[in-house]
Protein backbone atom coordinates (compact mmCIF):
# COMPACT_ATOMS: atom_id res chain seq x y z
CA UNK A 1 0.00 0.00 0.00
CA UNK A 2 1.79 3.37 -1.00
CA UNK A 3 1.09 5.91 1.46
CA UNK A 4 1.28 9.60 1.08
CA UNK A 5 1.45 12.90 3.46
CA UNK A 6 2.28 13.77 6.87
CA UNK A 7 5.20 11.51 7.39
CA UNK A 8 4.93 11.77 11.03
CA UNK A 9 1.27 10.85 10.97
CA UNK A 10 2.62 7.88 8.98
CA UNK A 11 4.78 7.10 11.56
CA UNK A 12 2.39 6.60 14.74
CA UNK A 13 -0.56 4.96 12.36
CA UNK A 14 2.01 2.19 10.77
CA UNK A 15 1.02 -0.46 13.02
CA UNK A 16 -3.02 0.01 12.33
CA UNK A 17 -2.00 0.30 8.34
CA UNK A 18 0.25 -3.21 8.59
CA UNK A 19 -3.40 -5.13 9.76
CA UNK A 20 -4.29 -3.61 5.87
CA UNK A 21 -1.36 -4.81 4.27
CA UNK A 22 2.56 -3.86 3.66
CA UNK A 23 2.45 0.17 3.70
CA UNK A 24 5.30 2.22 2.64
CA UNK A 25 5.72 5.65 2.80
CA UNK A 26 6.46 7.38 -0.69
CA UNK A 27 5.70 10.97 0.30
CA UNK A 28 3.14 13.16 -0.47
CA UNK A 29 0.13 11.86 -0.90
CA UNK A 30 -0.18 13.18 -4.47
CA UNK A 31 3.27 10.95 -4.91
CA UNK A 32 1.21 8.13 -3.65
CA UNK A 33 -1.76 8.81 -6.01
CA UNK A 34 0.31 9.08 -9.46
CA UNK A 35 2.32 5.87 -7.73
CA UNK A 36 -0.77 3.75 -7.34
CA UNK A 37 -1.75 4.88 -11.01
CA UNK A 38 1.45 3.87 -12.90
CA UNK A 39 1.45 0.57 -10.91
CA UNK A 40 -1.85 -0.54 -11.19
CA UNK A 41 -1.39 0.77 -15.68
CA UNK A 42 1.58 -1.62 -15.42
CA UNK A 43 -0.53 -4.30 -14.34
CA UNK A 44 -3.42 -3.16 -17.01
CA UNK A 45 -0.93 -2.75 -19.79
CA UNK A 46 1.01 -6.69 -18.89
CA UNK A 47 -2.34 -7.95 -18.79
CA UNK A 48 -3.52 -6.09 -21.88
CA UNK A 49 -0.05 -7.60 -24.15
CA UNK A 50 -1.46 -10.99 -22.65
CA UNK A 51 -4.38 -10.57 -24.12
CA UNK A 52 -3.53 -9.75 -27.93
CA UNK A 53 -0.97 -12.92 -27.65
CA UNK A 54 -3.92 -15.47 -26.60
CA UNK A 55 -4.39 -16.43 -30.35
CA UNK A 56 -0.56 -17.13 -31.14
CA UNK A 57 -0.84 -18.85 -27.42
CA UNK A 58 -3.21 -21.28 -28.44
CA UNK A 59 -1.37 -22.07 -32.15
CA UNK A 60 1.12 -23.20 -29.93
CA UNK A 61 -1.01 -26.00 -29.03
CA UNK A 62 1.00 -26.41 -25.51
CA UNK A 63 -1.01 -28.43 -22.88
CA UNK A 64 -1.61 -25.31 -19.83
CA UNK A 65 0.71 -26.99 -17.65
CA UNK A 66 3.89 -26.86 -19.72
CA UNK A 67 2.49 -23.53 -21.27
CA UNK A 68 2.55 -21.71 -17.46
CA UNK A 69 5.98 -23.57 -16.31
CA UNK A 70 7.96 -22.42 -19.59
CA UNK A 71 6.51 -18.69 -19.62
CA UNK A 72 7.40 -18.65 -15.57
CA UNK A 73 10.83 -20.00 -16.27
CA UNK A 74 11.69 -16.97 -18.29
CA UNK A 75 11.51 -12.84 -18.69
CA UNK A 76 7.70 -13.09 -19.63
CA UNK A 77 6.66 -14.00 -15.79
CA UNK A 78 4.67 -11.81 -13.62
CA UNK A 79 2.02 -11.66 -11.18
CA UNK A 80 -0.15 -11.33 -14.11
CA UNK A 81 0.82 -14.08 -16.20
CA UNK A 82 0.62 -16.09 -13.15
CA UNK A 83 -2.75 -15.28 -12.50
CA UNK A 84 -4.35 -14.05 -15.49
CA UNK A 85 -2.95 -16.12 -17.80
CA UNK A 86 -4.67 -19.41 -16.73
CA UNK A 87 -8.08 -17.33 -16.61
CA UNK A 88 -7.54 -16.31 -20.37
CA UNK A 89 -6.91 -20.37 -21.09
CA UNK A 90 -9.61 -21.22 -19.68
CA UNK A 91 -11.90 -18.87 -20.17
CA UNK A 92 -13.23 -18.50 -16.84
CA UNK A 93 -12.77 -15.15 -15.08
CA UNK A 94 -13.99 -14.77 -11.67
CA UNK A 95 -14.91 -10.97 -10.74
CA UNK A 96 -11.71 -9.21 -9.84
CA UNK A 97 -10.67 -6.10 -11.56
CA UNK A 98 -13.80 -4.59 -14.12
CA UNK A 99 -13.16 -3.14 -17.19
CA UNK A 100 -14.77 0.28 -16.77
CA UNK A 101 -12.19 0.71 -13.28
CA UNK A 102 -9.30 -0.78 -15.56
CA UNK A 103 -10.41 2.41 -18.25
CA UNK A 104 -10.62 5.20 -15.37
CA UNK A 105 -7.31 4.06 -14.05
CA UNK A 106 -6.03 4.48 -17.53
CA UNK A 107 -8.02 7.44 -18.47
CA UNK A 108 -6.63 9.33 -15.41
CA UNK A 109 -2.70 8.17 -15.88
CA UNK A 110 -3.21 9.55 -19.29
CA UNK A 111 -5.10 12.91 -17.90
CA UNK A 112 -2.04 13.05 -15.42
CA UNK A 113 0.13 13.22 -18.50
CA UNK A 114 -1.14 15.34 -20.77
CA UNK A 115 -1.39 17.87 -17.72
CA UNK A 116 2.27 18.06 -17.63
CA UNK A 117 2.92 17.66 -21.74
CA UNK A 118 3.73 14.02 -21.88
CA UNK A 119 2.05 11.06 -24.20
CA UNK A 120 1.37 8.00 -23.49
CA UNK A 121 0.82 6.61 -26.50
CA UNK A 122 0.75 2.24 -25.40
CA UNK A 123 -1.82 3.41 -22.89
CA UNK A 124 -3.99 5.23 -25.05
CA UNK A 125 -3.89 2.14 -27.70
CA UNK A 126 -4.68 0.05 -24.46
CA UNK A 127 -7.99 2.71 -23.09
CA UNK A 128 -8.88 2.14 -27.10
CA UNK A 129 -9.17 -1.74 -26.30
CA UNK A 130 -10.57 -0.83 -23.13
CA UNK A 131 -13.26 1.21 -24.76
CA UNK A 132 -14.07 -0.75 -27.21
CA UNK A 133 -14.59 -4.16 -24.61
CA UNK A 134 -17.04 -1.38 -22.60
CA UNK A 135 -19.30 -0.98 -26.19
CA UNK A 136 -19.63 -4.73 -26.30
CA UNK A 137 -20.90 -4.18 -22.82
CA UNK A 138 -18.50 -6.11 -20.93
CA UNK A 139 -17.47 -3.16 -18.71
CA UNK A 140 -18.88 -4.53 -14.96
CA UNK A 141 -16.39 -8.27 -16.30
CA UNK A 142 -13.07 -8.98 -15.33
CA UNK A 143 -10.27 -6.28 -17.53
CA UNK A 144 -8.45 -9.37 -18.34
CA UNK A 145 -11.63 -10.61 -20.83
CA UNK A 146 -10.54 -8.43 -23.39
CA UNK A 147 -8.81 -11.71 -24.41
CA UNK A 148 -11.70 -12.09 -26.25
CA UNK A 149 -12.32 -9.51 -28.37
CA UNK A 150 -9.44 -10.72 -30.33
CA UNK A 151 -10.58 -14.88 -30.70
Amino acid sequence: MFVGGDEKLYRTSEEGLRQLGTPIYVGSHEQATLLKLISTSIIIANTAILAELMPLIKELNLNNDTLMKALTMSGADSAQLRTRLPWMLNNNYPESFSINLAKYVIDQTIKHATNRGKTLPLLTTINKTLETANQKGLGRKDFSEIANLNP
